[in-house]
């Protein structure tokens, strides 16, 4: 049985954390996979999202220890629930 702080624990290391700066750069942390990545759209899936960016000249600057860094010109973030097979 998981006493709470390991529980939360578990939590925050599968919850994706993300950090914007300006409309230049997106950080974003404990991502799984890249799905898709052009110059307009920028799609990524974490734990529980799957994650677009939209803009132009965007590109992907690092990709280590599951986060990765967007940069461009971001015109618009969307974050859709990821439905869980059964």
């Amino acid at each position: 049985m998981f006493s709470i702080l390991e529980k939360l624990k578990r939590g925050y290391y599968l919850s994706s954390q993300i950090s914007i700066l300006d409309n230049n750069q997106i950080l974003i942390e404990n991502c799984k996979n890249i799905l898709e990545c052009n110059e307009n759209l920028v799609r990524i899936i974490s734990n529980n999202f799957e994650i677009e960016i939209w803009g132009s000249d965007l590109f992907l600057t690092n990709y280590a220890s599951n986060s990765v860094l967007v940069k461009g010109k971001i015109s618009s973030i969307c974050i859709n629930e990821r439905r869980k097979s059964k």
